[in-house]
């Protein structure tokens, strides 16, 4: 099945609020391998990998977050690495 390969930045209050153990469940139930990670501006960093289907569901669960997130905009940017981690992490 065709993979995609995606960074993504989500801002607005995504810090405190438990969002990177949220998107760490999410890459879990769909397979996702990569990482994610808080930014000094308060917005959050992801870089993830899967296929094109589970991939499109973990976007849509990204833009949601936790209950206590206020996701204001998620900009998701396609790229093509040859590298692939084999699971994901929190840096």
């Amino acid at each position: 099945m065709a993979q995609r390969s995606v960074h993504i930045i989500v801002t607005g209050r995504v810090q405190g609020v438990g969002y990177r153990w949220f998107v760490t469940q999410k890459a879990a139930d769909y397979k996702i391998t990569g990482w994610v990670r808080n930014l000094p501006d308060q917005n959050i960093e992801i870089v993830a990998h899967g296929t094109k289907p589970d991939m499109e569901v973990f976007i849509d669960w990204v833009k949601i977050g936790p209950t206590r997130a206020r996701v204001l905009s998620v900009s998701v940017s396609d790229f093509v690495t040859e590298s692939i981690p084999d699971s994901f992490s929190v840096r």
